[in-house]
């Protein structure tokens, strides 16, 4: 008979989107690597915690109790943690990179023209403080501020309508970034024209049926799943934890209605930007851009730098960078195929473009956060 598989138990709570990645990443992991068998189970079950605890091999888990380390350490059980709600902590971590997580929505929401930025969080959680920190250095350099919004949910909603109109929120998750909408929502805010709403986590389940649909950053948590996983695989076998928090790449903005409207006050470099987003899959170029909005090009280039600090050859390049970025994470479709549903000559147009605006090859971009060979 196969020897009995080891039990991973997973220590999370599925109501969140971030926990239910990182169990996929986990079981994507376990698909590669046999000899092991996974359980969920809420930490705030406690009985059942118990009895799993008992038998476990292994655990992957948030915000685990004092108590239940000190079973795990009695048994030399080995855990991983994957909650960056508290900065101190004994045990091997698995994390997103947070400040980076903040940086990302700094340049999102400076690319969409907004000038005037807010955040709200959560104070006393480790993660929200890095986001913020991110956040708020990105900003810095974009020549902008940065003032945190009140976080006591009956403060918040009578801070929100007192606030000059347009501007910009990020919020330290999706749950925040849920309750923001509903408080817009409560005094006619319009959502993105008014105020725009950035999220992190991508919860593709609560997005399906509250509108407007809400711009998020996909913190790469099926990644952070599978590195706990491999990371708990050789703790399990006897190697040396490491000696710091290993910290997993942010994926990228996941856009859609709550951040879509270009704060720009040319109108002729919002239809430039908006007709080069529109049609950035397609073979256009410059001269287009410039047929579309009835100008003559020497304006418009000069008119892009005065207001995007970009020409718009860079602003194309971008956008067709962002596509091809979205495809080889979203589909199995091969390099060239991406290259001519991305608007680039060839393979080579595409990979060169990459590489220097994202600092690798697409090949690479894939493997790194897909895991694929």
């Amino acid at each position: 008979m196969p020897p009995t598989p080891k039990l991973i138990v997973l220590a999370l709570n599925p109501e969140l989107a971030y926990s239910r990645e990182i169990v996929r990443g986990v079981g994507r992991f376990l698909t590669e690597c046999t000899g092991y068998e996974g359980a969920l189970m809420a930490p705030s079950n406690e009985s059942a915690m118990y009895g799993m605890l008992r038998n476990a091999a292994g655990v992957i888990g948030m915000h685990l109790s004092n108590t239940y380390l000190e079973i795990l350490r009695e048994r030399q059980v080995p855990a991983v943690e994957v909650s960056a709600a508290r900065e101190t902590r004994d045990q091997p971590r698995v994390l997103p990179d947070n400040v980076a997580i903040g940086r990302m929505a700094a340049d999102h929401l400076v690319e969409a023209g907004y000038k005037r930025f807010f955040f709200t969080g959560i104070p006393n959680h480790w993660y929200s403080r890095e986001r913020f920190a991110g956040y708020f250095a990105q900003l810095t350099t974009h020549g902008f501020d940065c003032h945190d919004a009140p976080h006591d949910p009956h403060v918040f909603d009578e801070w929100l309508p007192a606030q000059p109109r347009p501007f910009a929120i990020f919020c330290a998750n999706d749950i925040r970034a849920y309750r923001v909408v509903h408080s817009a929502r409560m005094i006619a805010l319009r959502v993105p024209q008014d105020v725009a709403i950035l999220g992190v986590d991508n919860d593709e389940l609560m997005d399906e049926f509250m509108p407007p649909r809400i711009s998020s950053i996909d913190a790469n948590s099926v990644r952070i799943g599978y590195e706990a996983m491999r990371l708990l695989d050789g703790l399990i076998r006897g190697e040396p934890a490491p000696q710091h928090i290993l910290r997993v790449p942010p994926i990228g903005v996941i856009a859609r209605q709550s951040t879509d409207f270009l704060q720009i006050e040319d109108e002729a470099v919002q239809q430039a930007v908006r007709y080069i987003r529109d049609h950035c899959g397609r073979k256009i170029g410059i001269a287009d851009v410039v047929d579309h909005v009835c100008v003559s090009r020497r304006w418009l280039e000069r008119r892009f730098i005065e207001v995007l600090k970009r020409a718009p050859a860079q602003v194309l390049r971008e956008a067709r960078v962002d596509r091809a970025r979205s495809l080889l994470l979203s589909s199995d479709l091969s390099i060239s195929e991406i290259a001519q549903k991305s608007g680039f000559s060839s393979p080579k147009q595409l990979g060169e473009t990459f590489s220097n605006v994202a600092g690798e090859s697409p090949r690479e971009f894939r493997q790194r956060l897909r895991q694929k060979a």
